[in-house]
């Protein structure tokens, strides 16, 4: 997959005004999702930001969230490295194969 495809694919969701989970200080909520193809109506990877008003101006916001989306799926990339299949082993997960051996005949 390119990194065009994934550029265009991934979009700002949501910036909303609200405050940070731990501390209630006043926060920006910024959420970008991942669309697979531009028709989807969800996202198949959705990312919520909680950042600090006095550390990020509005008018950066979007630029820091793709940034930060790129760290993320850069560190997932590598992170997950050893979960990656080959295509004869994601094949072998993602058909069905009939049993070995039909051990259900009757006598």
């Amino acid at each position: 997959m390119s990194d065009d495809h994934f550029t265009k694919n991934s979009k700002l969701i949501s910036i909303e005004s609200g405050s940070l989970p731990n501390s209630r200080d006043p926060a920006w909520i910024v959420k970008m999702g991942y669309f697979s193809n531009g028709h989807d109506p969800e996202p198949m990877l959705a990312v919520t930001w909680h950042l600090p008003k006095k550390q990020y101006d509005e008018a950066g916001l979007v630029t820091v969230a793709r940034h930060y989306l790129h760290r993320l799926c850069s560190d997932l990339g590598q992170g997950t490295a050893a979960w990656k299949l080959d295509d004869e082993q994601f094949e072998a997960v993602t058909k069905a194969k009939p049993p070995s051996g039909d051990k259900t005949k009757a006598a």
